[in-house]
């Protein structure tokens, strides 16, 4: 089954088609292992062969209708949001942009058992500028979004460490697209941290921000092992995770 899923990955990424030496080098399998497998996919039509070239046919298209039609964001980040708070602890959250009014909204939310702990619930939200999930969002969103909101909003001080200069949160935006995450202290409420990364769709788009937070003094003694979790967790939810 993994096999027949690459295979319609790789074609995806090949509309011409591929020959069967092609496929064999893409999946890293022995042309002879596939030749069955690739007869079977023709006949029930998720393949069409057109001399040496094989191409998705419409039963693979009709399938990815289907998976689309079923597609739901919340849905579908639920049990990435809940499997990392159970590992970590901690309070998890998934946020979008709310472009209008300038805000990060989470749209899912685990909040930790701890007496102390961040406080979160799905529905509430939090600046672009001033959250980790935030400056996620705006680090990988385009340009045609993110630049009318640096250009024309103002960027009041929530606390004492709160960036409220566009440029220095251009630069900031430019260091989290390079590292893949983000971190924040102290900015949105003076004695939380946060950290985010990116979740991204099929076709590279991002989907939202995967977020931890807690109270500073617990964030600093687990960063690294908060940021492993929730690097792995993003790439998880975005198809990308190709660790053991």
């Amino acid at each position: 089954m993994t096999r027949v899923l690459q295979l319609f990955a790789a074609l995806s990424r090949a509309p011409k088609g591929m020959t069967l030496s092609q496929i064999a080098r893409a999946l890293d399998v022995p042309k002879s292992t596939l030749v069955s497998m690739l007869r079977a996919l023709v006949a029930d039509g998720f393949l069409v062969s057109q001399g040496p070239l094989y191409q998705l046919g419409s039963s693979a298209f009709r399938l990815a209708a289907q998976i689309m039609s079923a597609f739901s964001l919340p849905s579908l980040m639920r049990n990435h949001v809940g499997l990392l708070a159970e590992m970590t602890g901690e309070t998890v959250g998934l946020g979008v942009a709310d472009w209008e009014t300038g805000r990060v909204i989470y749209i899912e939310a685990e909040q930790s058992p701890r007496m102390v702990l961040y406080a979160m619930r799905a529905g509430i939200s939090a600046p672009l500028y001033a959250s980790a999930a935030g400056r996620v969002i705006l680090a990988y969103s385009p340009s045609k979004l993110v630049e009318p909101y640096l250009n024309r909003r103002s960027f009041p001080a929530l606390t004492s460490k709160t960036q409220t200069d566009p440029t220095a949160l251009r630069q900031q935006l430019v260091e989290i697209r390079e590292r893949g995450y983000c971190l924040s202290s102290g900015e949105l409420l003076a004695d939380t941290a946060a950290m985010a990364a990116p979740v991204f769709g099929a076709y590279g788009e991002l989907l939202g921000a995967l977020m931890i937070g807690a109270p500073i003094e617990r964030m600093r003694a687990n960063e690294n092992i908060f940021l492993a979790r929730l690097i792995e967790t993003g790439q998880r939810a975005s198809g990308e995770w190709h660790g053991g």
